[in-house]
């Protein structure tokens, strides 16, 4: 949110908060999800599923980091 300009930042503050709130969303729908299809299993397949996304969040954030680091030549 530093980035972003003063007169926008309340803008930036909105946004932050709404995609916070929509990974919590689907996240506690998506370990109900795991409860639900493998009963007492669930816990172990929910905390699967999260170390997946948190994994390919991890990528996607180091590939971010790479593609934007200037090269030197």
């Amino acid at each position: 949110m530093s980035s972003a300009p003063p007169h926008r930042s309340g803008s930036a503050s909105g946004i932050v908060a709404t995609a916070r709130l929509t990974g919590q969303t689907l996240g506690a729908a998506l370990a109900a999800l795991c409860f639900g299809l493998a009963g007492h299993d669930g816990a172990t397949l929910a905390l699967a599923l999260g170390a997946g996304f948190a994994a390919l969040g991890s990528v996607m954030s180091f590939l971010r980091l790479a593609v934007g680091a200037p090269r030197s030549t």
